[in-house]
């Protein structure tokens, strides 16, 4: 029988070992395999690879030594270590127990470095929706499926178009537009965001500097950055890197974040924004008064802009209470000498409130909904913003 798994087995005892071993073949399977047991064993031996797994069949509950440096190189080199408390048994596949500690890896790799993780039934409760979604997104980073729509933002007292919020959209060539909903908190658990936080930061200030070329001279844009890339180390230098490629006037580029991300590690997000800020660009809390920020810490912060979350929006000028919370957000803007804009306009009702009481900007269905960079070029150009022959995508752009 042609051997199915490659395993380098840890043991502390060569009866540990063969104990392992019995009870992998007496489930029928061949196993080709090599014991190590000391620093200079293992270093030889993972340099003999490629292996299908690291295995160890000690059973304490803390262990150290040979073991622990075992799943360190074995993480390093994305080989599963698997730790087996107690006996294996003979329903046990080797299939399922590299499986299953492949999950392990993938979620310790995703906590990022110097960690592990035991597996658990929790791991398989992951829905197949959610495993095949994942294995979607991965292909869909290779292959560049993902797209930009954009909405509107206006100034409240004038009317002018002054920018636009960039939001995420993913076209699934077999499965079609697949909804945020679906797809982002998925990438966000999974790491994922990171890179499709680069590949949206790029092509929206790609389109914008695209834009401002024809005409929009000061047309901004906005940009929502998630809590792991916020969080990411490289994020500082991708945003540079990223101006520095497209060209984008700094100041023209906004960041959106949301208070819970502030708050998280309000030291190490201080720290952060004060570093994006000498980068130029400016920065917004997002859905604001939705979470728990501490206004010593919102004046400590070097944010720019306010944006009201349209949980309080929806029903004013009706309900007292959200227009309570309104009022009291634009005033605090203002002492703050900060813009405000307020999110989920539909209703001239609720346009005619946010001018009359001093809201700096706005964005919704009363201006425009999220549309695609053709259907924008259009907006613009009604507006009187651009001409009528500027390239209306990022591929048109890059080719210029």
């Amino acid at each position: 029988m042609k051997p199915i798994a490659r395993v380098l087995l840890v043991e502390d005892s060569e009866d540990d070992a063969c104990l392992v071993l019995a009870a992998l073949k007496h489930s029928g399977v061949e196993v080709d395999h090599q014991r190590v047991w000391t620093r200079e064993t293992l270093a030889a031996a993972l340099q003999q690879g490629p292996w299908h797994a690291v295995l160890s069949d000690h059973n304490m509950p803390q262990f150290d030594g040979i073991e622990a440096l075992a799943m360190v190189r074995a993480h390093d080199q994305d080989i599963p270590f698997i730790l087996v408390s107690g006996a294996i048994g003979e329903e046990t596949a080797v299939a399922a127990l590299l499986r299953n500690a492949e999950l392990a890896m993938y979620r310790a790799k995703d906590q990022g470095k110097n960690n592990f993780q035991f597996h658990s039934p929790q791991m398989n409760a992951r829905s197949f929706e959610n495993v095949v979604i994942e294995r979607f997104l991965r292909r869909a980073i290779e292959l560049d499926e993902f797209l930009l729509h954009y909405q509107p933002q206006v100034e409240v007292a004038t009317g002018r178009v002054v920018g636009a919020e960039a939001l995420l959209r993913w076209n699934h060539p077999g499965l079609g537009m697949m909804s945020p909903v679906k797809f982002i908190p998925l990438a966000e658990e999974t790491g994922l965001i990171v890179p499709i936080g680069r590949i949206v930061l790029m092509r929206a200030c790609v389109e914008a500097k695209c834009w401002q070329d024809a005409g929009a001279h000061d047309f901004r844009i906005a940009v929502n950055l998630s809590p792991r890339q916020f969080s990411h180390d490289d994020l500082v230098s991708d945003v540079r890197h990223i101006l520095e490629d497209t060209g984008l006037p700094p100041e023209t580029l906004e960041l959106e974040i949301t208070e819970s991300m502030v708050m998280d590690k309000p030291e190490q997000a201080t720290t952060t924004l004060h570093e994006l800020r000498a980068l130029g660009v400016k920065l917004a809390i997002d859905d604001f008064g939705t979470g728990y920020s501490s206004l010593g810490y919102l004046k400590r912060f070097p944010v720019n802009t306010l944006k009201v979350d349209r949980s309080f929006i929806k029903d004013i000028p009706h309900d007292a209470d959200d227009v309570a919370i309104t009022n009291a957000v634009i005033a605090m803007g203002r002492s703050l000498r900060l813009s405000v804009v307020a999110e989920g306009v539909e209703t001239t009702a609720q346009a005619d409130f946010l001018r009359s009481n001093g809201c700096d900007l706005m964005q919704g269905f009363l201006i425009g909904k999220p549309m695609p960079a053709a259907e924008l070029r259009c907006f613009l150009e009604k507006n009187g913003l651009i001409a009528a022959t500027i390239p209306i995508s990022a591929a048109d752009c890059l080719s210029n």
